[in-house]
């Protein structure tokens, strides 16, 4: 169990609205760079982490519009994490299967050489830097560039 940040009840809430674009902005500024680290740390070149990035926000959105997440089941965090990691194994198992993909066997490599405890554990640790990032972002316009840079 991570003790970083829950994602705020009221986010998860609003995002079951589609058209609460705010909500989703925050979602898509917190959560798409990270699912999008993981995967290039994967092995995923950054078209193929682009395109499984925009997959896996459309399945949250998907997922939010017909009340798949299940807050007694788990974290959101933790269930974007399965998501996530769902997803780049599929890429890397179709990639196996193509015999045009020259790097098959170093994503096969890549994949096994991950316990899983690490996934979690660099997950959690991705997330954490994304969300002091963000904050960042969103508070930095509150300071002069002097004060900023001090």
């Amino acid at each position: 169990m991570s003790d970083a940040p829950i994602t705020r009840l009221s986010l998860l809430l609003r995002m079951k609205d589609a058209e609460d674009h705010e909500a989703w902005r925050t979602f898509v500024e917190v959560y798409a760079p990270l699912v999008f680290r993981f995967a290039r740390k994967r092995g995923l070149q950054d078209a193929d982490a682009a395109d499984l990035t925009q997959e896996v926000l459309g399945s949250v959105a998907d997922a939010m519009k017909r009340n798949k997440y299940q807050p007694g089941r788990g974290s959101f965090r933790d269930w974007l994490h399965t998501i996530t990691r769902n997803a780049v194994n599929k890429h890397l198992r179709r990639a196996q299967t193509d015999p045009s993909n020259t790097l098959n066997s170093i994503h096969q490599g890549h994949v096994e050489q991950i316990p899983a405890a690490t996934d979690q554990e660099e997950w959690d640790h991705e997330y954490h830097k994304r969300l002091f990032t963000w904050a960042c972002e969103e508070v930095r316009g509150g300071f002069t560039e002097k004060t900023w840079e001090a």
